[in-house]
């Protein structure tokens, strides 16, 4: 048996969930999105994720450290677009895709500014 490298759950502030507390630019949104959209991409989840400091070249923000889970949302929205994994069960809260993630985060954005 595997074992789990990703949360169980999407947590509150999750990007890739609906009703998430942290609103994305749509810009960042649509990167975000296109992360998800590679089989190959992972996303650390912010709760266990590292903090790495900004550099010279304005690199910095959450990296995988060695307690580190991948996003359960990211997970789950990768799973939906590049195929099933089979020890992985989704909370049902994420987005199903690129434009649903992107769409939302730009209304949640409007209703801010």
């Amino acid at each position: 048996m595997t074992e789990r490298t990703w949360m169980k759950k999407c947590c509150e502030h999750c990007p890739f969930k609906f009703g998430t507390k942290l609103v994305l630019h749509p810009e960042r949104a649509e990167d975000f999105a296109n992360m998800a959209s590679n089989p190959y991409n992972d996303f650390p989840c912010h709760t266990t994720a590292d903090v790495q400091e900004e550099t010279e070249y304005h690199e910095g923000g959450f990296v995988h450290g060695e307690n580190s889970f991948t996003c359960h949302g990211f997970k789950a929205m990768q799973l939906d677009q590049n195929g099933e994994e089979e020890s992985f069960v989704s909370d049902g809260q994420h987005f199903s895709g690129y434009f649903e993630m992107v769409e939302y985060h730009r209304q949640e954005f409007k209703k801010q500014g």
